[in-house]
């Protein structure tokens, strides 16, 4: 959701941290630094669906989708990515459409 990325260019990161909570990462590289979230995002399935019987039910595997900001060394964010096969789609409602900065009328 590039858009959402967009949000922040910018910004201050620590905003992306009051907003999104402490980076699960942080990578160092030659011009700034990367801040990194995961999400795990658990795997819906219709009841009733799958086979059950004799221990044939496997486990579903969670999804996830990562988020990486860039930083300059002043700490202000320049771009970002999103990563894995749970990323948003959309970011016009629900848990997406909170991740876009907030601070902006």
């Amino acid at each position: 959701m590039q858009d959402i990325i967009d949000s922040w260019k910018r910004v201050p990161v620590d905003e992306a941290k009051r907003q999104w909570g402490p980076p699960q990462a942080v990578q160092a590289l030659p011009a700034g630094t990367a801040y990194i979230w995961t999400d795990t995002v658990p795997v819906a399935r219709p009841p009733g669906s799958g086979p059950r019987d004799a221990g044939m039910e496997r486990t579903p595997v969670p999804g996830q989708c990562q988020r990486k900001l860039v930083a300059d060394p002043a700490g202000i964010i320049t771009g970002g990515e999103w990563r894995g096969d749970a990323c948003c789609i959309t970011a016009l409602a629900g848990r997406c459409a909170a991740l876009k900065y907030r601070g902006r009328g």
